[in-house]
């Protein structure tokens, strides 16, 4: 695994937990909404600029993006 795939997948650990976290969510539950929702697609596309934000930032994009693919947490 190259090093940027291994800080995609770190990345991606962390917000799945950040994310079940603000939720209270189990990580599981966390990850199939996110899955579910295009939440982890966006992820590993806008990696690139995503990392460089706060968690609380990201977080508020992904519940947008899950928000405009059906997903209904507040």
């Amino acid at each position: 695994m190259s090093r940027t795939e291994k800080s995609k997948l770190d990345f991606t650990v962390a917000l799945i937990a950040e994310f079940a976290s603000a939720y209270k969510l189990k990580q599981k539950q966390a990850f199939n909404y996110l899955n579910r929702f295009k939440g982890i697609q966006f992820l590993h596309k806008h990696y690139e600029v995503l990392h460089t934000q706060s968690f609380e930032d990201v977080i508020e994009s992904l519940v947008m993006v899950c928000r405009n693919n059906g997903g209904q947490l507040a």
